[in-house]
């Protein structure tokens, strides 16, 4: 799940993700893609029809490292990560779709660089959401050569 505001810089990063693989990706019985943007929380009606048994949620959020850094979080730790595109913040709606749908949610973040209104992907989180999607499309797709 890509969630970030495409208007604003390195807060396109998790859509950005999504677009990757879904240029990259065929057919796949193990990943779906699902561009959220900033709400993810209305993809609940799509994520009860896929009953998925991990949900991998990708974004930005401000946690003082270097631009393109990624990291895994744990949801309760997005209490104190600045994600202020979002209607909700991940430890909202991350916990609703564990409880709900009674699957793992994990959240890979990037340290943006600029989320400036019309400004673009930074170099830096340009290549964080290439390496991401490289790993992914490993898992999705084992006999890939990405």
């Amino acid at each position: 799940m890509g969630v970030g505001q495409e208007l604003r810089g390195d807060d396109a990063a998790g859509v950005e993700v999504v677009r990757l693989l879904q240029e990259r990706l065929t057919t796949s019985e193990r990943l779906q893609v699902i561009l959220a943007g900033p709400a993810p929380e209305n993809f609940t009606g799509v994520l009860r029809r896929l009953q998925p048994t991990v949900i991998l949620i990708v974004d930005v959020g401000e946690m003082g490292l270097p631009s393109g850094s990624i990291r895994w979080l744990e949801l309760a730790e997005t209490q104190g990560v600045s994600f202020s595109t979002h209607t909700l913040p991940p430890y909202l709606y991350g916990g609703y779709f564990a409880s709900e749908l009674s699957c793992q949610v994990a959240l890979l973040c990037i340290q943006p660089e600029a989320m400036g209104v019309g400004s673009s992907l930074s170099r830096s989180v340009q290549r964080a959401v290439e390496k991401i999607a490289a790993e992914i499309m490993k898992i999705a797709d084992p006999s890939s050569n990405q």
